[in-house]
């Protein structure tokens, strides 16, 4: 696993490079989602429970997105 760059060193996330092209983050030791490198060479930003958040053409602005969480309350399914 290899620590890759913060997209800001204020906000106390820690990135994690897993496998190449697949990085996760995390803030506190709390899980915050996910970003995947599609073949197409565009990154998918999943949450925490993996629902897409969006579909990025560089990698610091799908990790600015993941980090910065969810904009507004999460509904659920009736």
């Amino acid at each position: 696993m290899t620590a890759v760059p913060e997209p800001s060193a204020d906000d106390g996330v820690l990135w994690s490079m897993v496998e190449d092209g697949f990085h996760v983050g995390s803030r506190n030791g709390e899980f915050l989602g996910y970003i995947d490198r599609r073949s197409d060479d565009q990154f998918l930003a999943c949450d925490m429970f993996s629902r897409e958040i969006g579909v990025f053409t560089d990698l610091p602005s799908a990790m600015q997105v993941v980090s910065d969480g969810p904009s507004a309350p999460l509904e659920t399914a009736q």
